[in-house]
C-alpha cells in the first residue's frame, strides 16, 4: 500500500519520458498503457477494500471483492481452521459440507487475530478449529477431501 502511490505515478511518468525520448508515437502508447494498468489496479484495490466480514450470534456474513455476499450458520460448518503451508501466507477457512462451500479468509485481513478467536469462540461443539499443515502445492480444498471422505 505504501509503495501503490509511487506505482502509479511511475506508470505516467514512463509514458511522459518515453514521449520526451522515444517520440510521439511511443510515448502515447507507452502513456496509454501506463493509464490502463493504473485504473485496473485501483478498480482491484477499491473491490479488495470495499470486502469485510461480520459475526453475529447466528453466524458469519462476508463481503467478498465481486461484490456478492457469503452467509454460514455457525452450526452447520463442519470444518474450520487455520492452514499453513511452506512458502505461503496463512489463511482461516470454514466450510459447510451440506452445502459444499468454502470460505478462506487471507491473513491481510485487517483483525485475524481477533477473528480467529471469535470463530473459536462460536463454532459448535460438533466441529473443531484445527491447525492444518499443508505440504507445498496442496490446496484446503484436497484436505477437505481427504476429510470428508
Amino acid at each position: 500500500m505504501i509503495l501503490l502511490p509511487l506505482v502509479l505515478v511511475g506508470l505516467v511518468a514512463l509514458g511522459v519520458v518515453a514521449w520526451r525520448f522515444a517520440g510521439m508515437v511511443v510515448g502515447i502508447v507507452v502513456l496509454a498503457i501506463g493509464v490502463y494498468v493504473d485504473v485496473q489496479i485501483l478498480r482491484f484495490m477499491a473491490s479488495h477494500l470495499g470486502s469485510w466480514v461480520q459475526t453475529t450470534a447466528q453466524g458469519l456474513t462476508c463481503r467478498m471483492p465481486d461484490r456478492s455476499t457469503l452467509q454460514f450458520d455457525w452450526k452447520s460448518l463442519t470444518h474450520t481452521g487455520l492452514c499453513r503451508r511452506p512458502g505461503s501466507r496463512s489463511l482461516l477457512f470454514l466450510y459447510d459440507k451440506a452445502l459444499d462451500r468454502l470460505l478462506s479468509i487471507p491473513d491481510e485481513y485487517g483483525r485475524i487475530d481477533d477473528l480467529e478467536q471469535e470463530i473459536r469462540r462460536r463454532i459448535p461443539e460438533h466441529t473443531s478449529f484445527e491447525v492444518v499443515e499443508l505440504s507445498k502445492g496442496e490446496l484446503i480444498e484436497d484436505w477437505l477431501k481427504k476429510q470428508s471422505g
